[in-house]
């Protein structure tokens, strides 16, 4: 992540009331926010071993557990922003995005591109269908849907399937596969059930 990066995100969260002293608790203030952020981030930066609780102690030289409290806060704040980042875009928003995709593509009606990719796992699931993570392209995964427009801004994700899922699969139980609409999404479903769309989809 660049510094630049760094700071945008930095200044979307640090005014967050989970990083507030709660009023009429005693005890130390909290530690100053950009260093929660880089825990945090080196937490999820890291596979293995570079991530556990004494890794992140000896770096950043706090106590045991700390870093899983820095990061459960952090988490919470980011997600907090969500319906400011990720939404689908309006009826006007969508006749833009539609005209200039058909102008640089060549696609008329076209609000997005979809196609599934892959979460590696840094573990096996300790659960009775961990083989079902076993992904067709790498160890253990989650499939996940992703739409987005012409510009790459994310507009809709599904996660949560096992890596073993097919990409037809997982966008048939989107919302958008069930909205009646005029407009459609790009998608690439290759493989023995890619027949299987409906009119949203190309």
């Amino acid at each position: 992540m660049s510094r630049e990066c760094f700071d945008f995100v930095l200044d979307l969260i640090k005014n967050h009331s989970v990083f507030k002293k709660l009023e009429g608790k005693s005890g130390r203030p909290q530690t100053p926010v950009v260093n929660q952020l880089m825990v945090f981030l080196k937490c999820i930066g890291t596979e293995g071993s570079g991530a556990n609780g004494p890794n992140q102690r000896n770096t950043f030289e706090i106590g045991k557990g700390t870093s899983g409290i820095f990061c459960r806060r952090v988490i919470k704040a980011i997600c907090s922003l969500r319906d400011r980042f990720l939404f689908w875009p309006n009826e006007q928003e969508r006749k833009v995005l539609a005209r200039l995709t058909c102008e640089e593509f060549g696609f008329p009606h076209c609000v997005g591109i979809a196609d599934g990719t892959l979460f590696p796992l840094a573990f096996e699931p300790d659960s009775e269908d961990a083989p079902d993570y076993s992904g067709r392209k790498c160890g253990y995964s989650l499939t996940v849907m992703i739409i987005c427009d012409l510009n790459k801004k994310i507009r809709y994700y599904l996660a949560g399937y096992p890596g073993s899922a097919h990409d037809n699969r997982v966008y048939c139980t989107t919302l958008w596969y069930t909205i009646d609409t005029h407009a459609y999404v790009l998608v690439s479903l290759n493989g023995p059930d890619s027949h299987n769309r409906r009119r949203s989809a190309l």
